[in-house]
């Protein structure tokens, strides 16, 4: 079911680039939500890209054909879609753009940053701005992860083997999203708490936070995972492979395999 007259729309020659923002101003909010449910749980699978998004939805038993195309109108971008599910509105075809935004630079719309950010930008206030005035000891600023701008940050997670007390124990970093739609390495320690509090307003944050609450969201860099809670550890894996940010403590990439049974 379209959600756009063609005929009045900008028809594109290329990939019209999006935002989440496209996506928040169309859907509602419950779409949304229960296509962010989709990609944590590793159900969409795009199979083209080039002119427009098609995708494989899995949504229980059923694999759901999907096609998003990105128009631009005059009042902002809205999206044609079809779904096998048959419903002009559904998380499908959110969830499809949404992992389009996350796997494909190139469709990214950039986002207008606030005033604020700019003026607070180096050489920003030009060469005839006021010098600041040097801060004395007891003016010092607050440590680093207080001060740094969280905007664009993003959780890397850590894998360590557990101990006599613990499943497993799993840290994260927040770092910056680089050129390249990849977290750079210049990560700062966070607590759960912060990484729910700190991320980024985007898709990649709200899976951060969603994994961050699923684990406690406490107080501690190095969280441990109870034995006797032992179940988070798969609940936590289902989401954190897809992210494509989960490293082990070497700091090997971990990604999901073909599925095993091993009999003891």
């Amino acid at each position: 079911m379209s959600v756009a007259e063609p005929s009045r729309a900008v028809i594109p020659g290329k990939a019209v680039p999006f935002a989440e923002e496209d996506l928040t101003r169309v859907f509602d909010a419950k779409t949304i939500q229960q296509a962010r449910r989709l990609m944590l749980l590793g159900a969409v699978q795009l199979t083209s890209t080039e002119m427009r998004i098609e995708a494989i939805v899995t949504d229980g038993e059923r694999k759901l054909d999907v096609v998003v195309t990105p128009l631009r109108f005059a009042r902002g971008t809205l999206f044609d879609r079809t779904c096998g599910c048959g419903r002009s509105v559904c998380a499908h075809v959110v969830a499809a753009a949404m992992m389009t935004l996350e796997t494909c630079p190139r469709w990214r719309r950039p986002v207008q940053g606030s005033l604020l950010d700019v003026l607070s930008a180096p050489g920003a206030a030009g060469p005839g701005a006021a010098r600041p005035v040097p801060l004395t000891r007891r003016e010092a600023p607050p440590p680093a992860l207080a001060l740094r701008s969280f905007e664009e940050r993003v959780a890397v997670w850590t894998l360590e083997p557990g101990n006599a007390g613990a499943a497993m124990h799993i840290t994260a970093q927040l770092s910056r999203i680089g050129r390249d739609g990849r977290p750079e390495k210049d990560g700062i320690p966070a607590t759960l708490r912060q990484v729910v509090e700190k991320t980024a307003r985007t898709m990649q944050g709200d899976a951060d936070r969603a994994i961050a609450r699923l684990l406690g969201a406490g107080a501690l860099v190095r969280t441990p995972i109870p034995r006797e809670k032992r179940h988070l550890v798969d609940a936590a894996l289902k989401r954190l492979l897809p992210t494509g940010r989960l490293r082990w403590r070497d700091g090997t990439p971990l990604a999901g395999g073909p599925r095993r049974v091993i009999r003891a």
